[in-house]
């Protein structure tokens, strides 16, 4: 199974290269997570002898209500009158929390977005991007709480909580969103996702939410605005996102995948 960066991320004159090629040249069958994974990984090796494209499934937990106040102290003294973005996944460049930051700018100075805070919820993979995301957001006076990895309970109401769940994927150097799991995971809870349009995301998002060109920040910015502007909007593209959510599941993952065994 082939997830994404892990196939693009060779450089083609190394070792490594060669002998991760032999491998997958002996592969029977190659399972990919998204059509977007399947076709970066015959740039890269060739085609396989045979490909699956297995979407990914997303736990049932992730579509149960949550009740009572966020664990966490600062998510829990968030004004009501708050809009609040978020963002979920580890903090690096390729998950492009910088670029968000500046879209929220410019959805506040250009298109009206009123009281924004910036909730990034995941692990610092990158302490520098971090801290440059911090001083970016200051210079721009978004306020930003970044929370860390939280409960699954908490993702859950920031989900809730959140006008939209963002994600900004860029392409990096061997680097490229293959699925975005956490997408499904959002629109599990009803939260609509703005991201922009580049690996397997168009695949998992279908028709719900905000596909943006990449690099696209003001796009993202007329996105945010119009989510927070819009409470009947952001209900029924949550609603859709929900539905579109159920159809990744785990069962079906495995199935494609081991189709000699008998799942449900």
């Amino acid at each position: 199974m082939v997830h994404g960066s892990e196939v693009s991320k060779f450089r083609t004159d190394s070792i490594l290269f060669r002998f991760v090629r032999r491998a997958y040249e002996g592969a029977e069958v190659v399972f990919a997570n998204s059509h977007a994974t399947l076709r970066i990984f015959s740039e890269s090796f060739g085609m396989p002898r045979k490909g699956v494209v297995t979407y990914l499934g997303v736990d049932p937990m992730w579509f149960q209500p949550i009740h009572g106040n966020f664990e966490h102290p600062q998510l829990a003294a968030v004004p009501q009158a708050a809009s609040v973005i978020c963002a979920v996944g580890r903090i690096e460049p390729r998950k492009g929390q910088l670029e968000t930051v500046r879209a929220i700018a410019s959805a506040r100075d250009e298109y009206g977005l009123d009281n924004p805070i910036f909730v990034m919820a995941g692990r610092a993979e990158d302490q520098a991007y971090a801290s440059k995301i911090l001083d970016e957001a200051a210079r721009a006076r978004v306020p930003v709480i970044a929370t860390g990895r939280l409960s699954d309970d908490d993702l859950k109401r920031l989900y809730r909580r959140a006008a939209c769940h963002t994600l900004f994927a860029r392409e990096l150097q061997g680097k490229i969103e293959g699925f975005g799991l956490v997408l499904v995971e959002a629109g599990a809870q009803g939260c609509p996702s703005i991201a922009t349009a580049i690996g397997g995301i168009p695949e998992v998002m279908g028709s719900t939410g905000v596909l943006v060109p990449p690099e696209d920040v003001n796009a993202m910015a007329r996105a945010i605005a119009t989510y927070v502007a819009n409470a009947e909007l952001r209900e029924r593209d949550g609603a859709l996102a929900k539905s579109r959510a159920r159809t990744f599941d785990w069962a079906t993952c495995a199935g494609a995948t081991f189709p000699e065994l008998k799942w449900g």
